[in-house]
């Protein structure tokens, strides 16, 4: 996420996506996503985080993974996207 953050803050883009593994909502008791969210909502105005079914946007893997969206110049947070296909029942 440092690294990340770096790049961020080299090019300072309207806004980013930042996706990783459903796990790193609980490590060390949800302590390692609260910085992480800490660190990026430091380079936008509004972020939001969501968790996605990864299926349900066309990759060919049933997983869930974590979202971060930032958004530069925004007042509210970004809202999950429409599924794209149907995923788990």
């Amino acid at each position: 996420v440092w690294h990340y953050k770096r790049v961020l803050d080299a090019l300072q883009p309207e806004g980013f996506v930042f996706e990783n593994v459903t796990g790193l909502l609980n490590m060390e008791g949800g302590r390692t996503f609260r910085e992480v969210r800490a660190v990026l909502e430091s380079t936008v105005d509004v972020m939001g985080a969501m968790v996605l079914a990864a299926e349900e946007y066309g990759v060919p893997q049933r997983r869930s993974r974590v979202i971060l969206i930032g958004r530069g110049g925004a007042t509210t947070p970004p809202a999950p996207p429409a599924p794209l296909t149907v995923g788990r029942k």
